[in-house]
């Protein structure tokens, strides 16, 4: 019995070291959100997002006041939440999708909520696929995908 209760507690300091590290890794990221939006270079905002939509997800709702900081940012800095919103050109063009990614996030962020990761994994995979020379990070988001899609089973 007494083993057990070690047990349990010895997994809810993990658990407790865990959240603490991937809050102060939350707060890292928001506080470089702004040299990342002054860059100005769509591959660095998106794996920015992937990052932080994947950790914010897993601490959801308690990330509400923080989304609608994310979402504040991202407007000052020009982006809009409808951005090639029904507009075929996201197909073709690379810049047009990002936009569209980032617009997308920001209509959750807005409500004080992220984007579900694999909806983000699959908008990021299409972004990746057209041709042009702005590209994200393939290595970084293989990594983020390889990830969550052991998460989510």
């Amino acid at each position: 019995m007494l083993s057990n209760k070690f047990n349990q507690s010895a997994a809810n300091d993990n658990t407790d070291t865990q959240k603490v590290m991937r809050d102060a890794r939350i707060n890292t990221l928001v506080k470089s959100l702004p040299g990342v939006l002054n860059r100005k270079k769509m591959d660095d905002v998106l794996d920015w997002l992937v990052e932080y939509n994947a950790l914010s997800s897993e601490t959801q709702p308690e990330n509400t006041k923080l989304n609608l900081l994310v979402y504040g940012a991202f407007a000052g800095a020009g982006y809009k939440s409808e951005a090639y919103e029904g507009d075929e050109i996201i197909k073709t063009n690379k810049s047009a999708m990002g936009q569209y990614i980032i617009g997308r996030v920001m209509l959750h962020l807005s409500k004080g909520h992220g984007v579900s990761p694999k909806i983000l994994d699959d908008y990021v995979l299409k972004y990746q696929k057209i041709k042009g020379k702005n590209g994200s990070n393939p290595a970084k988001i293989r990594q983020y995908l390889r990830k969550n899609r052991k998460k989510r089973g």
